[in-house]
């Protein structure tokens, strides 16, 4: 399996449909006012919250037990079925009696249905090696979308209908268009109503609590740095500065998570084992190099003045521990070592709190600091999963 070629074509996905997306958003500001864009992006936060339902059989073990027991797609497709239904009636329920969302259209609702079989499509792609597909059918779900933006600003239509209408139909046409072009998914649907299905649902329930820990370990890793960093960088240039070079970090670091998904198949995983220590190395430098261009396009195109290169340097140093701890993450994944990932990101956590703690306490934190302690505690999270997964 060319593990470079596959990379390149997904990364060619990936990036077409951030670009289209970003469009996407452009439009709607510049249409309806970055007053409806602010309502759709809290309601999506909330329908984020309402997802969490969907991970009840958690993505990480269903991608790998479906290569080690294709039958287990039939459980797939009937938690698909449950949770389509369910994230409906509670989306439609919360509509009616809270008032939670601040756009009342049931296309939130059925919105939360699409993202049901959303999760489907990536663990199923996933488990056959197919990542490329993925992102293309989100290019094109994009693509189409944007289109119907612009369709339906021509006509008028309401905003509300227009934002959320448009991504529910652009999705739906395209995954109606997919089952259609993959007949045997659609099987999966109609012979997983069996008794056997039913009886398979919960079979793994006592592994799944450890990869629900998993997910808030997760969640929280993926948030402490936003929320922490107010009260720690005080100057708003310095905090300002510190965000756009995190999204600059962020975009590369949303490159390797495209390895690790490829690496989410066992073929292209025993593949990977074979990658030299060399070969990683010059991965890493292409990723630190991408980070540092990416950090330096959004800096210069802000106008923002910026003097810290030097923490530019030390956040693209981060890309060399994600290109590592991808394939030691993927590893312990296969073998559904979620226990080790789990500590990993304790430490993390841990170490990172503490560290935010005494700078906070200091008041002589700036940039670079910061990113060295963020360096410091993805280093050490790295190493005890190393340390945990050693020799499995």
């Amino acid at each position: 399996m060319k593990l470079g070629k596959l990379f390149l074509s997904s990364s060619i996905g990936s990036i077409a449909s951030a670009a289209l997306n970003l469009l996407a958003t452009i439009a709607i500001v510049r249409w309806y006012g970055d007053g409806a864009f602010t309502d759709y992006s809290i309601d999506l936060a909330y329908l984020a919250l309402i997802g969490i339902l969907i991970e009840l059989i958690p993505s990480n073990f269903s991608v790998f037990k479906l290569q080690d027991n294709p039958e287990f797609i039939k459980v797939i497709s009937l938690f698909t079925i449950l949770m389509t239904l369910i994230s409906f009636a509670i989306t439609v329920i919360t509509l009616q009696l809270a008032p939670l969302f601040k756009s009342d259209t049931y296309w939130i609702a059925a919105y939360s249905s699409v993202l049901a079989f959303k999760k489907y499509l990536d663990i199923r792609l996933q488990s056959l090696g197919r990542i490329k597909e993925f992102f293309i059918i989100e290019a094109t779900i994009a693509g189409l979308r944007l289109l119907l933006l612009w369709i339906f600003f021509c006509l008028n239509i309401p905003s509300t209908m227009s934002i959320w209408g448009s991504i529910v139909i652009a999705t739906t046409i395209i995954y109606c268009i997919w089952i259609l072009a993959n007949k045997e998914e659609l099987r999966n649907f109609t012979q997983c109503l069996s008794n056997q299905s039913w009886s398979k649902l919960l079979q793994h329930r006592n592994i799944y609590p450890s990869y629900y820990f998993g997910i808030i370990l997760k969640r929280v890793r993926d948030n402490i740095i936003i929320i922490v960093a107010p009260h720690i960088l005080l100057n708003k240039q310095d905090l300002a500065s510190f965000f756009l070079a995190y999204r600059g970090l962020s975009f590369a670091l949303g490159q390797i998570k495209i390895i690790e998904a490829i690496l989410n198949f066992r073929k292209a995983l025993e593949t990977a084992k074979s990658i030299s220590i060399m070969q990683m190395f010059l991965i890493a430098i292409g990723a630190q190099l991408l980070s540092v261009l990416a950090i330096a396009l959004i800096i210069f195109s802000s106008g923002l003045s910026f003097s810290d290169w030097s923490a530019v340097i030390i956040l693209s140093l981060i890309c060399w521990v994600y290109v590592f701890y991808s394939r030691i993450r993927a590893n312990a994944l296969s073998n559904y070592q979620q226990r080790s990932i789990n500590i990993s990101s304790l430490v993390y956590i841990a170490l990172i709190s503490l560290m935010f703690f005494i700078l906070i306490y200091s008041k002589n934190a700036n940039i670079i600091l910061f990113s060295i302690v963020l360096l410091i505690s993805e280093i050490f999270s790295v190493f005890t999963l190393k340390l945990l997964h050693k020799g499995r």
